[in-house]
């Protein structure tokens, strides 16, 4: 029979005395652990011996003794065959049965004269007797729980969790004594109870939560380098590109320009110094991007409440606080303070340096006059040249400059210096204010650029 099958059977317990002397009461054990539902415990002659024994002598174990007896003679009155130890979950009664014999096939291999190998023997009767129940031998002791599985009978051991606490020794309670007359001296004198406050989590302690910035892996670093690299390459040719001509018609020139590769020196710079420093500066950043990137932390700041529980008062007391393990206290910092223990903020990196630009080509520009300009090319030129008398005629003007307005400008607050129209030969006013006195009003009159510098040299 599996063993799923034989828990579902109902159960006799043999009991040994320990299970009446030395474990708690019969309504506080967890006899759910047995597996089985209904349990019987079957308290035999030899038991009610030792048990017979105990109301006499001194002690728990007398108490105990007169316990189970009281609870027999109670039944026997009320004519009750089992006495109920709890109702359900799982119903668990008590029976006695004086005459149930040792089994005495066994008699051979237990010596009936021993009490437990007498247990034995009567656990092999009551399982002959009831093939439609689970019976077993409950002892705390080792002997005869061996000594059960040797015969193949069935046995439990009883755990150490189903034992009353150990009586105390008469020093013990000497000690006990002792430390109750303490506190009693310690009460009448102040006595603090120092509990640290905030919220606490399931297992009864102050959560705290600090913020850490994962550093790049090494393969990760490179992969974002070479991602660099891809991006913002080295260059290795500096082949000049071949020259440039461009035919200007409008003035009838022609303009070439011509490049040269940069100095050997500036290459060398570039591709030796400036773009493996950029590579170098990149690679750091990202190294130690977990560093100078981190998450702020706010401090964390612990309180305590000190309560005096005791009879007395207290004055000028000090608490002296301890750290264990990876922590640091810190006195919070005062705005009366003197010294500065606050770290220097590290400067955050919000982007990578630029990458260094290539050395420039040197460009030559040479022009010439085509050699069948189009009719536009002359004025193309004629303008060339006015605008280079303009700009001579600008440089005048800077030059000359009066230290009071002149007559034709007395009386007006904005002086307006006058802009040449080849065109159409009329001046339009460009608004100058300051202590620089431009030249006539708007209705000023021009005959020309020599007449406009002439004229503006006489009122100065």
């Amino acid at each position: 029979m599996s063993e799923n099958e034989d828990s579902k059977k109902p159960l006799l317990v043999v009991a040994d005395t320990n299970l009446f002397f030395e474990c708690q009461k019969l309504e506080d054990l967890p006899w759910n652990e047995l597996g089985h539902d209904p349990i019987t415990i079957v308290v035999t002659k030899p038991v009610l011996e030792e048990i017979d024994k105990h109301k006499k002598a001194t002690g728990r174990t007398r108490d105990r003794a007169l316990d189970i007896f009281g609870r027999f003679r109670k039944a026997r009155q009320e004519n009750q065959s089992e006495i109920v130890i709890c109702d359900a979950n799982p119903r668990v009664k008590l029976e006695r049965r004086a005459a149930t014999k040792p089994d005495k096939n066994l008699n051979g291999q237990l010596d009936y004269q021993l009490n437990d190998e007498r247990l034995l023997g009567i656990v092999s009767t009551l399982a002959s007797e009831n093939p439609d129940k689970a019976v077993v031998f409950l002892s705390h002791d080792e002997g005869p729980i061996g000594l059960a599985e040797e015969l193949d009978l069935g046995a439990h051991q009883i755990e150490d969790h189903w034992l009353r606490p150990t009586r105390q020794s008469d020093e013990q309670k000497k000690i006990d004594a002792l430390k109750s007359e303490l506190a009693k001296f310690q009460d009448s004198e102040p006595k603090f109870k120092i509990t640290a406050d905030g919220d606490r989590n399931d297992k009864g302690k102050l959560p705290f939560y600090r913020y850490t910035t994962i550093p790049l892996e090494a393969e990760e670093v490179q992969t974002l380098t070479e991602r660099l690299k891809q991006k913002h390459p080295m260059r290795t040719d500096f082949s000049p590109p071949p020259p440039e001509v461009k035919d200007d018609h409008f003035r009838g020139m022609r303009v070439e320009r011509t490049f040269s590769s940069p100095s050997a020196e500036d290459i060398d710079k570039y591709q030796k110094t400036e773009y493996p420093d950029w590579i170098s500066s990149c690679t750091s950043i990202l190294t130690e991007l977990h560093e100078t990137n981190a998450h702020p932390n706010e401090p964390f700041v612990m309180r305590f409440i000190a309560t005096n529980v005791g009879s007395r008062p207290a004055n000028k007391v000090r608490i002296d606080f301890k750290a264990k393990g990876g922590l640091l206290l810190r006195r919070i910092r005062r705005d009366d303070d003197d010294t500065d223990t606050e770290k220097p903020s590290t400067k955050r990196v919000t982007k990578l340096p630029p990458a260094p630009k290539p050395p420039a080509f040197e460009i030559s520009v040479v022009t010439a006059e085509l050699e069948n300009p189009s009719d536009i090319a002359h004025i193309g030129r004629k303008l060339d040249r006015v605008g280079t008398d303009i700009s001579r005629i600008m440089e005048s003007i800077r030059i000359c400059v009066a230290a009071t307005p002149p007559p034709c400008c007395q009386g007006f607050d904005d002086y307006r210096l006058p802009c040449l129209d080849t065109t159409s030969r009329r001046s339009s006013a460009a608004s100058r204010r300051g202590s620089v006195f431009g030249f006539a009003a708007e209705d000023a009159r021009l005959s020309g650029s020599i007449a406009f510098a002439a004229s503006w040299r006489n009122a100065c």
